[in-house]
């Protein structure tokens, strides 16, 4: 299934995994390409197939959070995963990480993960990852800054946006981010099925943008403000604010303090 305004033959030739992307699904504008893989999923999609959308209508960021694109510049697309990974917080996070890496090495940017689920070059948003249980599996959905400028999306939002070209200075394609991502993302797949969590936690240490900086936690318990220490086994960050040592959940809420 191709399209003039999307090649999904260029994406299956960068294609590095026969884990995921067998079937690949674009369409001009969908609601939410979670929703509509979510539905596919029930009528029986296999695992591995991906679903893309050129703008979404009512795409979504974590915790409800309204996903603003651009038509024709972002990469939105959603994956149903294989089955076999674990039912913890780590998964969301260990994506980041190695999407992150995957990013990194195809265009050569410092691209980097901020806990639990934002993929950041410097200060800067580039994408973001929506983890949600389906069935024995989950739905990854991904939302990619690739193309042109992103000013207007960051006076919507009110934080640091960028794109994958603003930062190159020179023109990308979707196809091949979409590509990279998979196999990121096929990677994560083979690490997260092992019993092994270290290799994973050292994954995500490399690609770590926010160890040693401040951070301010926004939680059940109230607020509080400490340094980042990396993350443990669970996928929880560990923040160090005098003597004490907090483990912070996927379901608390972050935000880096201005240096």
């Amino acid at each position: 299934m191709s399209s003039a305004a999307f090649d999904l033959e260029r994406v299956r030739t960068g294609l590095r995994t026969t884990l995921l992307g067998e079937t690949l699904i674009w369409h001009p504008s969908l609601d939410s390409t979670q929703e509509e893989l979510r539905r596919l999923a029930r009528e029986g999609a296999q695992p591995g197939t991906v679903v893309v959308a050129d703008t979404q209508k009512a795409g979504r960021g974590r915790r409800g959070r309204t996903w603003y694109d651009r038509p024709g510049q972002d990469l939105l697309f959603t994956v149903l995963m294989p089955p076999g990974m674990p039912r913890e917080g780590l998964v969301a996070v260990a994506l980041g990480a190695y999407l992150a890496e995957a990013l990194a090495q195809e265009t050569g940017l410092p691209v980097m993960t901020q806990w639990p689920n934002d993929l950041v070059i410097g200060p800067a948003k580039v994408g973001g990852v929506l983890t949600e249980v389906q069935g024995p599996t989950y739905l990854v959905g991904i939302g990619l800054n690739v193309k042109g400028q992103a000013t207007e999306v960051a006076q919507t939002v009110g934080r640091a946006v960028t794109t994958l070209e603003a930062a190159l200075g020179r023109p990308l394609s979707r196809e091949d981010m979409l590509a990279a991502c998979l196999n990121g993302l096929a990677r994560a797949h083979a690490a997260l099925v092992t019993a092994d969590r270290s290799p994973v936690v050292r994954k995500f240490s490399e690609f770590d943008a926010l160890r040693g900086k401040t951070v301010a936690i926004t939680g059940p318990q109230g607020a509080t403000t400490g340094q980042a220490m990396g993350i443990v086994a669970s996928g929880a960050l560990l923040v160090r604010t005098g003597p004490v040592v907090t483990e912070v959940t996927v379901a608390d809420e972050i935000k880096v303090r201005e240096a």
